[in-house]
């Protein structure tokens, strides 16, 4: 008796270890979805909407969105300060310390920038990004003043500044009539990490056609050529 009991538990065992197999494998799953009719109905109804969504276009990758064309004199709010450029020049007798030893000239971006910020605020490189020109470095090195040459890295609450932006750049020779300049808005939060205010790089406002033209304000020209 206790053999054909045991027996008997092990063939019981076996069976269900096979229909749980059974079950799980692909065409059991798919048996235990189709068996009853709501199932089928759910099943025709995603389908269905499935279908309809490719139709549409739901599942194509969405184009990113044209650069906004922003205009040469344009007073462009990036956040901290405004920006309006104007033209830009290339000059290897810039009167700027510093100039990386592969570089064989300075591009340099003419604009007004001014902010409202009470307790003033420095210029940021990530509002600025420059193409058109084989850069040595993507940030600008130096922002300087037109009028007398001194460093303009920092803005004065409401008074507006007029500045050469700098960037050393290789093969001189190469950089056409017009460069791009893409700016990008930057938005002040709590930095994470020191818990104080700090800005942070927010969406591409645009690109600005900057046209060419070499006459280097004399107030930032070297004496000694």
């Amino acid at each position: 008796m206790r053999c054909g009991a045991a027996t008997s538990a092990s063939a019981y065992s076996r069976r269900v270890a096979n229909d749980v197999g059974a079950l799980l494998s692909v065409p059991g799953i798919a048996r235990w979805v189709v068996r009853t009719w709501p199932r089928r109905i759910a099943i025709a109804m995603v389908a269905v909407l499935i279908l309809v969504i490719a139709a549409v276009g739901g599942f194509a990758r969405v184009a990113p969105e044209p650069a906004r064309q922003l205009a040469v004199g344009e007073a462009v709010d990036v956040g901290p300060y405004t920006v309006t450029v104007e033209s830009f020049f290339v000059s290897d007798q810039v009167d700027i310390y510093g100039i990386p030893d592969e570089a064989d000239a300075w591009v340099g971006v003419v604009m007004v920038l001014e902010t409202s910020e009470l307790e003033g605020i420095p210029t940021d490189y990530q509002n600025f990004r420059l193409s058109g020109a084989d850069l040595v470095e993507e940030r600008f090195q130096q922002v300087v003043l037109l009028a007398d040459d001194s460093r303009a890295n920092f803005l004065t609450a409401d008074l507006p500044v007029h500045v050469a932006m700098l960037w050393p750049v290789r093969d001189s020779g190469a950089i056409g009539d017009e460069v791009e300049l893409t700016l990008t808005e930057t938005y002040e939060d709590i930095s994470f990490l020191f818990q104080t205010p700090t800005w942070f790089a927010g969406d591409r406002i645009g690109v600005i056609a900057v046209p060419r033209d070499d006459e280097v304000p004399p107030a930032i020209l070297d004496e000694e050529p």
